[in-house]
């Protein structure tokens, strides 16, 4: 079995396995990644199917009616906070078992969860949770396993980072489409089918023949060092599946990447060889200050994106009370979550400029006398971009923020602008800040814990989605200004370390 995943390796260059990787990347997060993040879209087909027709007091009409909707709303929810919840899964797994393996696993999940959803009946609406929940769980495992990507490319790798990221936004006008070929004749159950099989190729193939065995080998093979890599998974091996990154091992490595590239790849082997020193392991690494940071950050972010979408269609309800115009609001904003492509490049190339800006004082601290000062020093300074990332994502919101309390339909769709800006910033900045304070063999286990932590947190939708629209949207304002605090904390860390080297 071993020697079938080591020949893998070998049978595509790596020239055509990078293209193959972005064309594959993007098109696996844009037809089967966060697809249910455009949930609204699918409500009226939903109703339409009498999917928990039961709750209304006519079952055979197909415009629904408030509590079927709320159901919708709550099935929505609970996608939403399994999926971060089961990323710390999905995250040890890949640092245990292996990236190849957690993708082939993913795959499959989605392709469960989408036959389940294909065959859901009004006798069997329940199982939309079911199905549904798998169905995100297997988008969201093969999104983090895609993230590996970038790892095959060296100055554009925050841009390649930030295309995948911004494909997974943009399936959301996924359900759109469906609703409109739904219309057009085409059965919700092909639909989903078409779905299942589809990603079922794409997944295994990608799985096979693109992303390597392990994550951190994935940046050896930037350069076709096929030979290091080999050694690298024959080391592993010994390992029983687990991976732990020793000084020995990272050393040895970077003295063969500085070889290989020098100049500005010697400045970042070295700076990745001090935060390996900085977080030895990965326990050290949960329990430090940059992740609680950086964590919070996305936990908050996260609540109020999620709470925009469940909120919307109870919000409008309540804005206009009329089914027409809740129905199209509802297909607008998905197929504007299209646009996430662009606001994830828009992102991916703020975060490029400003790390090329801070890359001459980077090169500068790594020049220094070792020391534990200009360790923390660099630290904070390799994520000072992403704190303007982060501030560019807090003013968004609260854009988005304020322009809920409008009841006007056209400042809902000026608002949905907003809405993608902000999310295109989200988990590129997010993984970004990750990648730049952490050592990559480690991102699998932080990401996941981190998301986690963000989906319990998510929790809180629950609760606000009993009160009134506008009390809710009042406290998710609150918590838009409170994005703030996170990027502030990270500039004011970053500004005093590098005061006290002089």
């Amino acid at each position: 079995m071993w020697d079938l995943c080591v020949k893998l390796n070998y049978l595509i260059p790596f020239k055509l396995r990078r293209v193959l990787g972005v064309i594959f990347g993007v098109t696996e997060m844009l037809f089967f990644g966060g697809t249910f993040y455009g949930m609204n879209a699918l409500f009226p087909v939903l109703s339409k199917e009498l999917i928990f027709a039961n709750l209304c007091p006519n079952e055979t009409d197909p415009n629904g009616c408030p509590d079927q909707i709320n159901m919708y709303a709550n099935a929505f929810t609970t996608y939403s906070v399994v999926m971060m919840i089961m990323l710390v899964i999905v995250g040890i797994l890949i640092d245990r078992i292996g990236l190849r393996v957690v993708k082939l696993i993913s795959t499959l999940v989605y392709f469960i969860g989408m036959l389940i959803f294909a065959f859901v009946t009004p006798s069997t609406s329940a199982l939309i949770f079911v199905g549904g929940t798998l169905a995100a769980v297997g988008g969201m495992g093969m999104f983090v396993c895609n993230l590996s990507i970038n790892q095959l490319f060296t100055k554009t790798s925050v841009i390649v980072l930030a295309f995948i990221t911004g494909s997974y936004d943009a399936s959301s006008t996924l359900f759109a489409i469906i609703q409109l070929t739904y219309n057009a004749g085409l059965s919700l159950k092909a639909s989903f089918l078409i779905l299942a099989f589809c990603c079922l190729a794409m997944g295994v193939f990608s799985a096979c023949f693109i992303l390597s065995y392990w994550l951190p080998q994935m940046a050896k093979y930037r350069n076709g060092d096929y030979g290091d890599a080999d050694d690298f998974e024959e080391e592993n091996k010994s390992h029983s599946g687990s991976f732990e990154w020793t000084e020995e091992i990272y050393e040895d490595a970077m003295t063969k990447y500085e070889v290989m590239e020098g100049g500005d790849s010697e400045v970042d082997a070295t700076a990745d060889a001090i935060l390996t020193k900085l977080f030895p392991s990965r326990l050290k690494s949960l329990k430090s200050v940059p992740f609680i940071i950086v964590t919070t950050y996305f936990s908050m972010a996260l609540l109020r994106f999620s709470f925009f979408l469940a909120e919307l269609t109870p919000a409008a309800n309540a804005h206009f009370n009329d089914s027409d115009t809740v129905d199209r609001i509802g297909s607008i904003l998905s197929y504007c979550l299209a646009g996430g492509i662009i606001a994830g490049l828009l992102c991916g190339t703020v975060i490029d400029k400003l790390r090329a800006l801070f890359k001459p004082k980077i090169a500068n601290l790594v020049s220094l006398e070792p020391s534990h000062k200009r360790d923390k020093a660099l630290l904070w300074l390799k994520l000072r971009p992403m704190a303007f990332s982060m501030y560019i994502m807090a003013t968004f919101s609260i854009v988005v923020s304020s322009l809920v309390f409008v009841a006007n339909e056209t400042v809902y769709y000026v608002n949905f602008v907003f809405l993608v800006l902000m999310r295109g910033f989200l988990f590129s900045t997010y993984t970004s800040s990750l990648i730049a304070a952490f050592p990559i063999a480690q991102f699998g286990t932080l990401y996941g814990i981190g998301g986690c932590i963000a989906g319990i947190f998510s929790c809180l939708q629950y609760a606000l989605l009993i009160p009134t629209p506008m009390v809710g949207n009042i406290v998710a304002l609150v918590l838009a200004f409170m994005l703030f605090i996170p990027p502030t904390v990270i500039l004011i860390k970053s500004l005093t370390t590098m005061k006290h080297m002089h």
